[in-house]
């Protein structure tokens, strides 16, 4: 077997990082954490990073669920498909200020996305 270049292990970070985790599995980490295994075993385990769990603990605290906001459901894949209007808020964004954050835009983005 060969050994990991960097450009595979730069792969793999990204599309762990791109990994979405089912309602269900969050639900199962916020319950191993509740049964006080330990953290760094269950990140182990499910694959998560513990800072993903503590979001998921924050969201549950916040509104019962462990999405950020439960009308979403941080369905990212599909969000501008579904919407036109934040589609093209972005492009435009993206065609207009090449250099700004989209992360400096999030409330103007996430209204358009309730549309």
């Amino acid at each position: 077997m060969e050994a990991p270049t960097s450009e595979s292990t730069v792969c793999c970070a990204a599309c762990a990082a791109a990994l979405m985790f089912s309602e269900e599995t969050r639900q199962h980490v916020l319950g191993l954490l509740d049964e006080r295994y330990p953290a760094v075993d269950v990140a182990e385990i499910i694959g998560c990073s513990r800072r993903s769990m503590r979001r998921w603990m924050r969201f549950f605290e916040e509104n019962g669920t462990v999405w950020r906001d439960p009308r979403l459901r941080n369905l990212h894949a599909d969000a501008a498909i579904r919407n036109p209007h934040l589609a093209r808020a972005i492009l435009t964004l993206v065609e207009k200020e090449p250099a700004a954050f989209l992360g400096d835009y999030v409330d103007l983005l996430v209204a358009l996305s309730l549309d």
